[in-house]
């Protein structure tokens, strides 16, 4: 069971392996001499635009630039473990008084020492204590003790292996620019510790799991898009990603990753 909580934690995460690499270069990366205006023409077209950015966009996904500067490790810095920000924020434009002064954008709010203790029953998630220390130790759990996480440490960066993808499609509508892909090999490695709230009656000690590897079990289909308008200060915009065809990681996945882990 507590192999599978921790799996849910780094696959909630990898989405967010290059967020924390915050790119400023973006004006650095290239001048255009030219009318945004006039850019902005070509995703009037998708027939213009898969022409002209398929093909140099399926050669760069076969190149060891796209290998060296994608396929490798990312440090990850610790986080907040993931709480109801939907309830939060709800209850906060409700009115409701002890949200007033609550940052439902706060990522490490359940880590937070002066959140309130009745939001954080609301909002953070609680394992019972049994589940925690187990069967055997389950005397050492006061009544009705919980266990809340609150930070997630990485104990080794998310390390993407290998990845091999093709795209299958590019269509530019209104200025939203989107793409498809097949992802046809994919392995990752991971590890990770998670720390917990104090408890005056329940000592917690970190708990992680290592030597994680997880390997796509057969073909994926993911879309990407964006709205891009290059006569604005920020060119790119409203980046979605969407998952195709069901599940993008599959029990067999699950089982196989879990079965050569390690709890500590």
């Amino acid at each position: 069971m507590m192999k599978r909580v921790f799996l849910f934690l780094i696959l909630l995460t990898l989405g967010s392996a290059t967020a924390q690499e915050q790119c400023v270069c973006q004006s650095k990366l290239m001048r255009m001499e030219v009318q945004g205006e006039a850019l902005n023409g070509l995703l009037s077209s998708s027939t213009q635009i898969r022409s002209l950015a398929l093909p140099p966009l399926e050669t760069f996904l076969k190149s060891d630039l796209f290998k060296t500067s994608v396929i490798r490790d990312y440090p990850m810095e610790p986080m907040g473990f993931p709480f109801n920000s939907d309830l939060c924020l709800k209850e906060k434009a409700q009115g409701d008084p002890k949200f007033k002064d609550i940052d439902c954008l706060n990522t490490k709010l359940c880590a937070e020492s002066t959140t309130p203790e009745d939001v954080r029953t609301e909002l953070c998630l609680a394992l019972p204590c049994a589940m925690i220390l187990g069967s055997k130790n389950m005397d050492k759990c006061a009544a009705k003790s919980v266990a809340r996480p609150t930070v997630i440490h990485y104990t080794e960066p998310i390390g993407l292996k290998s990845l091999e993808m093709n795209p299958t499609k590019i269509t530019a509508d209104n200025h939203v620019l989107k793409a498809c892909f097949t992802i046809d090999k994919m392995d990752i490695t991971a590890g990770v510790d998670v720390e917990f709230a104090e408890d005056p009656n329940v000592t917690y000690d970190k708990m992680g799991i290592d030597k994680l590897n997880l390997s796509l079990d057969g073909k994926r289909e993911v879309c990407m898009s964006a709205k891009i308008d290059l006569s604005s200060a920020n060119p790119v915009s409203d980046i979605k990603f969407e998952r195709m065809n069901g599940n993008f990681v599959s029990d067999a996945m699950i089982n196989k990753a879990l079965s050569g882990s390690e709890l500590h």
